[in-house]
């Protein structure tokens, strides 16, 4: 072991960079990889993969430009390449997660020269952080971790800019940099890192100029990134506003800006409280109830051999940051986290270390990590390995349970398909579907009803949609009027009536029942279906005699 150890550490003093990258990649397949067998399709990406299935390149518009109209470029470059393939997509959705957490390494070692453990740190725990928990939606997190990787590589190229010494070299570097910036126009979840970015540009040049650092130097850095910034700001905040997310702190601080202000800061000591010790209480609270066995023990072994051995690896000489680069990375890593949180706060978005808004602990990915590993860094060396290990490794179980718990679901929805396709080989057009409390907690009716369009009309083009799936108690009162014969259902491009519907239901064994209105069912009927069982006829609207609608190939892979 020793030697093994010996070994390592002399390639990683050869290599440091390239090392630490195949560390990383490592780490993320032993957390992520299983997803990429497993595939399944979850949250929204139902919605956006019928959507390019019907409409190629343009689905993507169709369903991310009404909030975010810079935002499909990455999907257009990538599903073209992978097709609907969730084992390909999610490669390359943990690539992108890699690679940014390996552009937050390089970016912590710019804050000094004896960074290398430092960075490695931060790098793990962004990896492997308990608090984002939805790595298996992989279509709509594929935005995010390319946008991610965008704005760390601008970052870090900037600082590689300052240190530059010929001109050609900086010109080079700032050209990078700008132009990777431009990628936060994509989504706002990361705008905090670019507010954040004069503080980094000034503790750079401070490094570099000391006490003699003059205003124009600054500005002559950060001047484009201004422009960029600025220009961002009034075109999201003036300019373009959609449904959502909106921007409601302007308006709230207009009609009163005391209370607003306390509610403002009220929240952001709570959010910031959650994502720093939140998130690791949750994966102790449900790694607690987890049943030991050898893929828990493997996994979380092998996360913690793997973290370990990064930190060990580490050049001795070069292995803490002095005084001064500590200041930076405190400082830099402050301003991170508590600008991330700009977004969430500006717009009311919740935030929680559950599903579905443990998304926005992203926001603060990048300053989580770097504080905590700022903060390891203040304890003795192999107390601070031991703590990195130890964590490392229990993230890494809790995010293979996270993606278990995800693909069982994904089993239970394609039996779900599958009996109903059994038993109504064909619907009418115009069928509205309703079903109430079903035991999925990462799908929405809207997920499944993407389902439900692309079984049962797999060809439909651009044309309306022929059939809807509503959760009764979700939609009741809204785009379900009311448990009535003959009322008229209005969304999107679907058009039906209450007097066309089926309603199914799951019995104790989890079997699919499609009920009819003239039986009564004596058992137990989940949620709000007792209510609506006399809408459903499905004599009226199932087609038999006709090839059975099939559950999407694509998806069964």
């Amino acid at each position: 072991m020793k030697e093994m150890m010996e070994r390592l550490r002399e390639n990683g003093r050869r290599m440091p960079i390239l090392a630490m990258l195949a560390g990383l990649c490592l780490l993320g397949g032993v957390a992520y990889g299983g997803l990429i067998t497993t595939g399944g399709v979850y949250g929204d990406d139902p919605n956006v993969l019928y959507a390019y299935h019907r409409l190629g390149n343009g689905g993507f518009d169709a369903f991310y430009g009404w909030a975010r109209p810079f935002s499909t470029w990455v999907h257009k470059l990538v599903i073209p390449l992978t097709g609907i393939d969730m084992g390909r997509i999610n490669t390359v959705t943990i690539a992108f997660r890699v690679v940014s957490c390996w552009m937050l390494y390089l970016l912590v070692r710019e804050m000094g020269e004896e960074a290398q453990e430092t960075a490695w740190m931060a790098a793990v725990i962004a990896l492997v952080y308990p608090g984002f928990g939805q790595q298996a939606q992989a279509v709509q997190f594929l935005l995010h971790f390319s946008v991610l990787t965008l704005v760390l590589f601008s970052l870090w190229a900037m600082a590689r800019a300052v240190k530059a010494e010929e001109r050609q070299a900086r010109s080079a570097w700032m050209g990078a940099a700008i132009l990777s910036a431009c990628g936060q126009v994509s989504i706002e979840y990361f705008i905090g890192l670019e507010l954040a970015r004069p503080v980094l540009l000034a503790m750079m040049l401070q490094e570099r100029e000391g006490k003699s650092l003059k205003g124009w130097r600054f500005w002559r850095y950060y001047a484009p990134f201004a422009v960029l910034l600025t220009g961002y700001l009034v075109w999201r905040v003036a300019l373009f506003k959609p449904a959502y997310p909106q921007i409601t702190i302007l308006e709230e601080l207009r009609i009163a800006p005391w209370e607003t202000m306390g509610e403002v800061l009220a929240r952001a000591g709570k959010d910031l409280v959650t994502v720093m010790a939140g998130a690791w209480e949750q994966m102790a609270r449900v790694l607690g109830g987890t049943p030991i066995s050898g893929w828990v023990l493997a996994s979380g072994a092998t996360g913690t051999v793997l973290a370990l051995a990064g930190a060990m690896i580490s050049e001795k000489e070069k292995a803490d940051l002095g005084g001064e680069g500590m200041k930076r990375l405190f400082i830099v890593g402050g301003s991170t986290l508590v600008l991330g949180g700009v977004p969430l706060w500006a717009s009311g978005t919740p935030l929680s270390v559950t599903h579905p808004w443990n998304r926005t602990t992203l926001c603060f990915l990048t300053g989580v990590s770097m504080v905590s590993a700022g903060a390891l860094m203040l304890l003795a060396r192999n107390l601070r390995r031991v703590l990195l290990a130890m964590l490392a490794g229990m993230a890494v179980v809790f995010q293979r349970q996270a993606g278990a718990d995800y693909a069982r679901e994904w089993v239970l929805v394609q039996d779900l398909f599958t009996q109903l396709t059994q038993q109504a080989p064909q619907l009418k057009e115009d069928t509205l579907v309703l079903y109430d409390d079903f035991p999925l907690r990462y799908y929405s009716a809207n997920n499944l009803n993407a389902l439900l369009n692309w079984t049962y009309d797999p060809e439909r083009g651009a044309g309306d949609e022929k059939y809807k799936m509503f959760e009764i108690d979700e939609r009741l009162g809204g785009a379900l009027p009311a448990l009535e014969p003959g009322a008229a259902v209005r969304h999107d491009s679907f058009r039906g009536s209450t007097s066309q519907a089926v309603v199914i239901a799951l019995d104790e064994n989890g079997k699919l029942m499609i009920l009819d209105s003239e039986m009564t069912y004596m058992g137990p009927l989940a949620g709000r279906t007792q209510e609506a069982a006399h809408l459903s006829v499905p004599g009226d609207v199932i087609i038999f005699g006709e090839n059975q609608a099939q559950f999407p190939e694509a998806l069964s892979r």
